[in-house]
């Protein structure tokens, strides 16, 4: 899948006493009701058009950020904490999740963003609440105990603060991103997910695609953390998805489309397969089925939607540049079928096409 362009670098407008006395929060509340700034949190702001002109994901990172800085304190959790480790999500989390130790202050709060007396954000820009979720026990622990334990102070998993904001463009927080290692991150969210959803997230842990941890997550790991497994439901469903995973997959699109062809009872494909072009070139497609002599290849689109592609070309240069790699692996002998995001969306579309190219069923 391609890699979006990089935004331009930005700063949060952080509030702060002045040594006269006066406070920064009356200028920037100003900003706000004129329409130029945004309270992202509590004396965080950011300019209004840096939050309209970002993609949705890029919303969400900026929000991870923000709360990061406004509250050090919190402990990611859910969607939130697999997405501060920079693990992909196929859908855009629709809300920030950060663990609690009382259950009285569990449940979701109003959005923080605010935009004053200035007009309000269109619906596909609004802000992101906040839900405040209990850890969840370790297998065999008593739920009063485990409770009476995250009263007391007691963290049941180390929390690591990480040293980076989640995407190089994002300032960083001055404490990090306080979140749980990447383990429990994974174990205790991951079964709630679709099948889809966590294996994308599989793929990329496995993988060691986390832009933030570095860390690639083993077998080794999820045995050592499988008592985060807290019910036979739980445990079942991921090891479901484990076994669908593949660290050797390369992006969330081909994690879904992977899926898919396993939901449908095709035949599963060779991952990453690397060809020799007549021009002398190599070609790496993302799947290929070698008795049928078929490449799958999974089009992300975005390269084609921005005025450069990953590399910098102009994005007719990037299409021509696609359409030359496959007439040459053409001239090899295969079949190249090519899908996108709205084929994963109607996979009968994308499997009709696969089974009219002679890829089998699963035997």
């Amino acid at each position: 899948m391609s890699r979006t362009r990089t935004p331009a670098p930005f700063e949060f407008l952080v509030a702060e006493r002045r040594h006269d006395g006066t406070h920064s929060s009356t200028r920037l509340s100003r900003a706000v009701n004129r329409g130029e700034l945004l309270r992202i949190e509590r004396g965080i702001y950011l300019p209004r058009d840096t939050w309209t002109a970002a993609a949705r994901w890029q919303q969400y990172l900026m929000a991870l950020t923000a709360h990061a800085t406004a509250r050090p304190g919190d402990v990611f959790a859910a969607e939130s904490a697999l997405a501060a480790h920079g693990l992909p999500l196929l859908q855009v989390p629709r809300s920030i999740s950060v663990f609690c130790r009382t259950r009285n202050r569990a449940g979701t709060r109003r959005p923080a963003l605010s935009t004053g007396r200035a007009a309000p954000l269109p619906r596909d820009q609004l802000p992101f609440p906040l839900r405040r979720v209990e850890p969840p026990p370790a297998r065999g622990q008593r739920r009063d105990a485990h409770r009476a334990a995250l009263r007391s102070g007691e963290e049941q998993i180390p929390r690591t603060a990480l040293a980076q904001g989640p995407k190089e463009w994002l300032p960083t927080p001055p404490a990090g991103l306080q979140v749980h290692p990447l383990p429990h991150a994974v174990l205790t969210y991951v079964p709630q997910m679709s099948a889809a959803d966590g294996v994308a997230v599989l793929d990329a842990a496995r993988h060691g695609q986390g832009p933030l941890s570095g860390q690639a997550l083993t077998t080794e790991d999820v045995k050592a953390h499988e008592h985060l497994l807290h019910s036979r439901r739980r445990q079942r469903a991921f090891e479901h998805l484990w076994q669908l995973s593949d660290p050797a997959a390369e992006s969330p699109g081909e994690s879904w489309s992977r899926v898919i062809f396993h939901e449908w009872g095709l035949q599963a494909p060779q991952l990453q397969k690397e060809f020799q072009l007549p021009d002398g070139g190599t070609a790496r497609v993302d799947f290929w089925w070698e008795g049928v002599a078929v490449v799958g290849e999974f089009d992300g689109l975005v390269k084609y939607r921005s005025d450069s592609g990953p590399t910098g070309e102009a994005a007719e240069d990037v299409v021509v540049r696609e359409k030359v790699r496959e007439d040459r692996l053409r001239a090899l002998g295969v079949i190249v079928i090519r899908w996108t995001w709205a084929d994963l969306a109607h996979p009968q579309r994308l499997i009709r096409r696969l089974r009219r190219a002679g890829v089998p069923l699963a035997s």
